[in-house]
């Protein structure tokens, strides 16, 4: 099973700051002063590091990720002895400890790094979503306004008015649902069914107004506090509409 990007950066996280703490860990001598005294940890903080990494280059394609190396362990190398006295910087698995920390901590960085441009990605996305909405509440609004000519009288055209909003709003939602990983919008809004046989264009036409203000209501109090909404640009909007076109199409 592939892990998550924010799981491995807090693993990765929890590893630097376990190899910081037995790195930095001190022992006091006589009644006053305190001495380097790390704690050393064997190879499997390699094998730890190298599993993340693989992890990594798995859920995440930055470039950086996919060429960074795996560590090798400290091998066959002869043991050092120390005096704690004198010092041990230079002990082969004190400096293997302090490969691993770093590298972690660089993989660590990239990984945040992607969540937050995957984050600020999604974020634009939803504000493209929300216009959207808007502009298809209006045009609900307006689908049964007299004075427009936009009467809903379960004839063919009006049929094809009503599912045209149905469609609009599904296709934001999917677009929603694809973007995001609340759990509450994946349990509070569902697709709606386009052509009901049985329901009049009235009542389907409540029904998409329902859910479309809904889900933009959630989307700018939950995910997406807007400022002044912004225009769209023609690739933005549904085939055939202007910025400044609301109107509903006509059946």
């Amino acid at each position: 099973m592939q892990m998550e990007v924010e799981t491995l950066t807090k693993l990765l996280s929890k590893l630097h700051q376990e190899l910081k703490t037995c790195m930095e860990n001190k022992q006091k001598r006589g009644f006053e002063e305190e001495l380097h005294d790390p704690i050393f940890l064997g190879d499997f903080i390699v094998d730890t590091y190298n599993e993340y990494l693989a992890a990594a280059r798995s859920a995440c394609e930055h470039p950086l990720i996919q060429t960074m190396p795996e560590i090798e362990k400290l091998g066959e190398a002869d043991p050092v002895d120390y005096d704690i006295e004198k010092g041990v910087g230079s002990h082969p698995r004190l400096i293997k400890m302090r490969e691993v920390a770093l590298a972690a901590e660089q993989l660590q960085t990239i990984l945040a790094e992607s969540i937050q441009m995957k984050a600020g990605e999604a974020q634009s996305e939803f504000a493209g979503v929300v216009t959207l909405l808007e502009n298809l509440g209006e045009q609900i609004e307006q689908a049964n306004r007299p004075e427009l000519g936009r009467i809903l009288d379960n004839s063919e055209g009006s049929r094809q008015s009503v599912q045209y909003l149905v469609s609009e709003y599904n296709r934001y939602l999917a677009t929603v649902l694809e973007t995001t990983a609340d759990s509450v919008i994946k349990k509070m809004f569902h697709p709606l069914e386009v052509g009901d046989e049985g329901t009049s264009d009235q009542a389907k036409l409540s029904e998409v107004r329902l859910a479309q203000s809904g889900l933009l209501s959630y989307l700018k109090t939950t995910i997406v506090p807007l400022g002044p909404t912004r225009k769209l640009s023609p690739q933005q909007l549904p085939p055939g509409r202007s910025t400044g076109d609301s109107d509903s199409p006509s059946g």
